[in-house]
């Protein structure tokens, strides 16, 4: 389900993954915490899924993150 994201919401999801938090990620990024926040959702929802450690794990099994 990652092939469905945007680049944008790809970096969303590393950061997301590594457990950085949505004002790390607004600030690594230079958007808004809101724009974090709906990018997050909109993550979720692609990859069906309803809570972060979700993302983590996948990020996990698929070496995007270690």
């Amino acid at each position: 389900p990652h092939e469905e994201l945007s680049d944008r919401e790809f970096q969303v999801f590393t950061l997301l993954a590594m457990g950085a938090r949505k004002t790390e990620i607004a600030l690594k990024l230079n958007i808004s915490k809101n724009t974090v926040s709906n990018h997050r959702n909109n993550i979720l929802k692609k990859m069906g899924f309803v809570q972060n450690t979700e993302l983590t794990r996948y990020a996990l099994q698929h070496g995007f993150i270690r």
